[in-house]
């Protein structure tokens, strides 16, 4: 996936034994990242937090190594807000499966352009060595 965050992470209201068969089903990360988005639309949260305060460098969740980023993140957009914390790791979001499918779904944007950020300046929280 590249990058997993708020997107992501209603993937925790599926019941814990269901997880597993949903990657069996979807090995591929498009028809996954669908799937995704397919919760997010059904779901529709009104606001999506991000705990950034840990990061994860490398394969996560269990091959992963805890990395200090210290940021806090919020969003009523779950595509913005994976798309300013892929920008603050140094990762493209043009890159990431649910940034245009959750685009194309209208949960939001990816564009730069497009993302209105209130509180710190992005550069000065900017990583540019995670692995």
């Amino acid at each position: 996936m590249r990058f997993t965050g708020a997107v992501k992470n209603q993937f925790g209201c599926i019941p814990g034994i269901l997880k597993g068969q949903y990657h069996v089903k979807l090995p591929d990360p498009y028809d996954f990242a669908a799937m995704l988005v397919d919760i997010n639309t059904y779901i529709k949260p009104r606001l999506y937090v991000m705990d950034g305060i840990t990061a994860m460098e490398g394969n996560g969740p269990r091959s992963g190594k805890p990395k200090q980023l210290k940021v806090l993140l919020l969003s009523a957009d779950p595509v913005a807000l994976d798309a300013t914390a892929c920008r603050i790791i140094d990762i493209d979001p043009e890159i990431v499966p649910t940034a245009k499918l959750g685009e194309k779904a209208n949960l939001g944007t990816y564009h730069k352009e497009n993302i209105e950020i209130t509180g710190d300046n992005l550069d000065s929280l900017s990583i540019k060595n995670l692995k």
